[in-house]
């Protein structure tokens, strides 16, 4: 009606959540990996201080749950992985 043309992409990322235009969660997830597993790092280093477990498990709820959780509603009901 208007003339507007609208290019076709793989992927979006919208409010931190990749979406892909064959459906599938590959890219999201290894972000989500990728940014989960940068933040253990943290982890590591306050075990190697001996820090106290409570504390370790304060750091990360705070900072790696999350990262693991954000999204979940969206992706989390992907056809072929629910429980049969």
């Amino acid at each position: 009606m208007w003339g507007i043309v609208i290019d076709q992409v793989l992927s979006y990322k919208i409010l931190g959540a990749h979406f892909q235009n064959d459906l599938k969660w590959d890219i999201h997830i290894d972000c989500i990996y990728k940014k989960a597993y940068k933040r253990l790092y943290s982890l590591w280093v306050l075990r190697w201080a001996r820090v106290d477990q409570g504390s370790i498990l304060k750091v990360y709820l705070g900072t790696i749950g999350p990262v693991m959780e954000y999204a979940v509603a969206v992706w989390q009901l992907i056809p072929g992985t629910l429980a049969r």
